[in-house]
């Protein structure tokens, strides 16, 4: 009786049988071994107002109060600085100086509507007028 089943029937019925378990080796990585990346989603954005940053750049912002609260550190200590160290050795004239672009700034981020002001003091990170 002949045998029904070609050679290249038997191959590919082969390879198949074979090849079941690398695919459940791979699924079982996939779904137990591998590291769980958690889905990613949007980071929340932080928005400042706009007008607690012109108020505290007015009447505090000779110390760099308003920097500090927009989160530009260093601009923040490079205000507090010159108006400490510099009053010392200036008469207070550095203060003075100081005053005059705290009320600029003041002024800028009060004029500015709020998404404006986000756009650019928040995601821009613009630190200087």
């Amino acid at each position: 009786m002949p045998c029904n089943v070609s050679w290249s029937g038997f191959v590919r019925g082969f390879r198949r049988l074979c090849s079941l378990p690398f695919i459940l080796l791979v699924k079982f990585y996939q779904y137990c071994i591998s590291p769980y990346t958690p889905p990613s989603y949007a980071q929340p954005v932080v928005t400042k107002d706009h007008v607690a940053a012109g108020l505290l750049a007015i009447f505090l912002g000779v110390f760099g109060v308003h920097k500090f609260y927009l989160g530009y550190n260093t601009s923040g200590f490079i205000m507090l600085a010159v108006t400490i160290l510099g009053s010392i050795f200036t008469l207070g004239l550095a203060a003075g100086v100081m005053w005059v672009i705290a009320l600029i700034e003041g002024i800028i981020y009060l004029a500015k509507s709020q998404s404006e002001f986000d756009a650019i003091y928040v995601a821009n990170k613009k630190e200087w007028f």
